[in-house]
């Protein structure tokens, strides 16, 4: 698609004593448009610029921006030409020109929702509105430029471009982050420092699974971003043609690893390569702060100091959730196929390319589907029409080496057919298991016991069976079971309706179901950590509610890093290590005992105390009307000549933060709030206390000598009698000689079935001794 300019008008802004001469250009662009540009006449008020969704917070990361722009159109079509409902049809864009040419400062797309038009009489005055963009990611999903999910590994600042791109727009980023992981800090050095190149935000990665909500949508572009920048702080919004992520902490200076004399600057990185998973082209060193004050180009107008300022809290508490657990079926997203449409690493059994294949493009409209036609019943047998999948773990992988729980969830969609049917099996050293809907195992099952799990999504109209509309959804979850060192997992073809008869249904139509967003979720049995928490509390005080819970940061190694959604990783190998701490630029990682600029600390701990540092001490707070161009938008940090506080007897003025922006840009004029940026701690705060997060509370966080979590005590469910025994062997100082039985919690040998037991590990030599025994069996052979 392109634009082109349809309409297009300019002013100048009025001059004050002191301030920069300035001309406006605003150009409204088309989609396809092929006619010439016209120019039209501003209004009294040409154009006011505000954040939106603001809740006069400092701590606040999304700012979007709102544009309205008052017109005179000559002709009634001129004006009813800014009327769409189309939100991807009007583009428009901010220019100025201080003196060495126009540059764009902002753009965004005009909405619909406040058009206004005065009907009495030629001219026609007209009100527009346009948004920059961001808030229309509420509703969109986060998707690369082919319409597709993310996938594998992604960068933080690849979910930022993806999400902006998916506003409709490709403009530049700047990010301003100057927290280095660990390895950044200690290895990639020049100068004694982190490379002022390196971007954490392009370092640190991510799954991009955790993109996937919980019922297996794509998430929404504003939800991911959010994640993002409330992990380290920072604020988002747009200026200067781009768009700007700050951490608000580095706002008013003092982290410029590159200019380390200046304590009023900071490092940014600014990416513009068109591939969003570039690394940023440049570098350099910025001054956010702006002087207001008699006499230069930046005044204030009315207004000054809040009187009545917001009580400081008394607890706060800041919760990191470590998500979900990762998927264990590879390639059940379909996303890989071979050249006839099967998925990679998944075979068919007795069923053709014709009736059994990938389909979607892997769009948000159009997502990606395995298909089968066909309908039967219930029965597994070798023939059975299938497309599956099989999972072999060595001696080493939790799911040999523990009790592990697995939940397969997904969704699917009958055409003339009754339910859908899906078979798992766990092969052990004792045996081999099928699992039932029930979630139990069924150990070395008969031929009439080797049945699917149905899930039934059918009706009776009139006494007739019919298919329910729509998509259904999967939700199976399995009992604890342990040594398991092989795993089959099969979509099955539907089972048939039943026609009046008493016949199975096949049609015309022929049947067919379509299965997506297939899951398998493990984890250790009653393994209940499912984040993290810091809390800052006066003393006897604890906090009413949780102030912000992240949903992206560090997951201690003791649970399980690479199983979790919501861990961090940096850029490393693949696959890529987890993230540990984050460190000044300049900290030596080596030094014992570190102090100062050497402790690191978890993302989740410096983010806690620069909320404590703002809402548990008093934040002087400014409200008025300020005069003159402010440097960078919502992300200027003013300093106020005469408002601050004799230290050491010398006066200082405050570093505020903007939490209220609107600028009339005619007049130059700015109605804003901002509070004082607590950069250190005016009264003596505690320090953090952390704890493990578990769905039955709370539990205290211990760290080892290294300073690593030491992972609680938690409940492992009840011991099996067999287990419990051997623990109370142990305890009472015998040493059972242990062999394998069978392993399935509260499951008792029966005589007549075939029964494996091994000693030791099971190596692959084992392995192919107990398949060797499994093919003896004839009720399980054919799916060995």
């Amino acid at each position: 698609m392109s634009y082109s300019t349809n309409f297009f008008f300019s002013y100048y802004k009025v001059l004050t004593a002191g301030t920069i001469p300035a001309q406006f250009r605003i150009s409204f662009k088309r989609r396809d448009y092929t006619g010439e540009a016209i120019e039209i006449l501003p209004g009294g008020e040409p154009l006011v610029i505000e954040a939106v969704d603001s809740p006069d917070n400092p701590l606040s990361s999304m700012w979007p921006l709102k544009f309205t722009f008052e017109l005179v159109c000559q002709e009634y079509w001129q004006a009813e030409s800014f009327y769409t409902e189309d939100e991807r049809e009007l583009l428009v864009l901010i220019e100025i020109d201080e003196g060495s040419g126009f540059a764009v400062e902002h753009f965004g797309w005009i909405t619909a929702v406040d058009f206004k038009m005065d009907h009495s009489s030629k001219p026609f005055k007209v009100s527009v509105v346009a948004s920059d963009g961001l808030a229309s990611l509420k509703t969109r999903s986060l998707l690369d430029a082919n319409g597709k999910r993310l996938q594998g590994y992604v960068s933080l600042s690849t979910i930022l471009r993806s999400a902006f791109s998916n506003a409709g727009f490709d403009q530049p980023l700047t990010t301003g982050v100057n927290l280095f992981e660990q390895t950044e800090v200690g290895l990639d050095r020049i100068d004694n420092k982190a490379n002022p190149a390196t971007d954490p935000l392009y370092q640190a990665l991510v799954n991009s699974e955790t993109l996937v909500t919980d019922s297996g949508d794509t998430q929404f572009g504003w939800d991911a971003l959010k994640r993002v920048v409330d992990l380290f702080g920072c604020r988002l919004s747009q200026t200067k043609g781009q768009w700007w992520v700050i951490r608000a902490d580095e706002a008013a200076g003092g982290w410029d690893l590159w200019n380390n004399t200046s304590t009023e600057t900071i490092h940014t990185r600014t990416y513009t390569s068109n591939l969003v998973s570039d690394a940023p082209g440049s570098h350099t060193s910025r001054n956010l702060i702006l002087d207001v004050g008699k006499g230069l180009p930046a005044q204030i107008l009315a207004g000054g100091p809040v009187d009545l300022l917001p009580i400081p809290k008394k607890a706060i508490k800041l919760e990191q959730s470590y998500g979900r657990y990762q998927s264990r079926l590879p390639n059940a997203d379909f996303s890989q196929v071979d050249s006839t449409f099967l998925p990679v690493g998944w075979r068919r059994n007795n069923i053709s390319e014709a009736d059994g294949f990938r389909a979607g493009s892997g769009t948000e409209l159009d997502p990606y589907r395995l298909v089968l036609y066909g309908a039967g019943d219930e029965k597994l047998t070798a023939d059975s029409p299938y497309i599956g999948i099989r999972v072999d773990y060595d001696q080493n992988s939790p799911e040999f080496s523990q009790s592990i729980t697995r939940t397969i969830t997904g969704e699917f969609q009958l055409h003339n057919a009754k339910s859908a049917k899906i078979v798992v099996f766990a092969f052990t050293p004792e045996g081999g298991y099928i699992g039932q809907a029930s979630g139990a195992w069924k150990m070395n099952p008969s031929k009439k016991e080797q049945v699917g799990i149905l899930i039934d999504h059918s009706q009776m109209v009139a006494n007739v069976m019919q298919t329910k509309p729509g998509w259904a959804e999967i939700s199976i979850k399995m009992d604890p079971i342990d040594r398991v060192f092989s795993f089959l997992f099969y979509l099955c073809q539907a089972e048939a309706l039943t026609k009046p008869n008493g016949l199975p249904e096949q049609g015309p139509p022929r049947p067919y179901i379509e299965y997506r967003n297939i899951r398998m979720e493990v984890a250790k049995a009653g393994q209940n950590i499912t984040g993290t928490s810091q809390v800052v509390a006066l003393p006897n005080q604890k906090p009413t509610d949780t102030t912000l819970s992240l949903t992206l940061g560090d997951v201690a190694y003791s649970t399980t890093p690479y199983d979790r959604l919501n861990t961090l990783f940096r850029r490393s190998a693949n696959p890529p290590a987890p993230q540990t701490n984050y460190y000044y630029a300049d900290a030596d990682v080596l030094v014992s005992n570190p102090t100062g600029h050497n402790v690191g600390k978890s993302a989740l701990s410096w983010l806690i105390q620069k909320y404590a540092r703002q809402m548990m001490q008093l934040a002087p707070t400014f409200e008025g009307q300020i005069i003159g161009r402010f440097p960078a938008g919502i992300h200027t940090v003013l300093r106020l000549l005469d408002f601050g506080e004799m230290i050491d007897g010398v006066f200082v003025p405050y570093l505020l933060q903007l939490t209220r922006w609107k600028w009339r840009t005619k007049m130059d004029i700015h109605e804003v709030t901002a509070v004082r940026i607590n950069s250190t701690d005016t009264v003596g705060l505690p320090i953090p206390k952390a704890y493990w997060q578990t769905p039955d509370g709370e539990v205290p966080m211990n760290v080892d000598d290294s300073g690593n979590p030491v992972n609680p005590a938690l409940s492992q469910g009840s011991l099996s009698e067999r287990d419990q025994f051997l623990k109370n062997l142990s305890l009472s100082g015998i040493k059972p000689n242990v062999t394998l039985q069978p392993n399935v919690a509260g499951f008792s040998n029966l005589t007549g079935k075939s029964v494996v037991t091994l000693s030791g590990y099971i190596g692959d030599e084992f392995k192919g001794k107990v398949l060797a025994q499994l093919l003896k069996n004839p009720n399980l052979s054919h799916f060995v």
